[in-house]
């Protein structure tokens, strides 16, 4: 009778493992990328998360919207042509 509450065991603790890796804390995280001397936006400016796959280009307001971006400190980079490329550090919290 043992065994079988083992089992069980094991398969609950399995499913709870794999339940919180698919409920990962997301945010989305926007801005604007603007020159710094003169505040026009710049346009089509590649925005990204380091060390991820999350990223976009500025609209025509320069505006950008990167979703799915775990909770946690995060690195944002930015670069553009012509210009030096720049990171901030955000945390990003739920």
């Amino acid at each position: 009778m043992k065994r079988p509450s083992i089992l069980l065991t094991l398969i609950f603790l399995i499913g709870l493992i794999l339940t919180s890796h698919a409920q990962e804390l997301t945010q989305t995280v926007r801005g604007k990328v603007v020159d710094k001397e003169t505040g026009f936006p710049l346009i089509g400016a590649r925005v990204w998360i380091d060390g991820t796959t999350i990223g976009k280009n500025t609209n025509d307001k320069g505006e950008f919207r990167l979703e799915s971006v775990p909770v946690g400190r995060q690195t944002v980079l930015t670069s553009y042509i012509g210009y030096a490329q720049t990171q901030q550090d955000v945390e990003v919290t739920s």
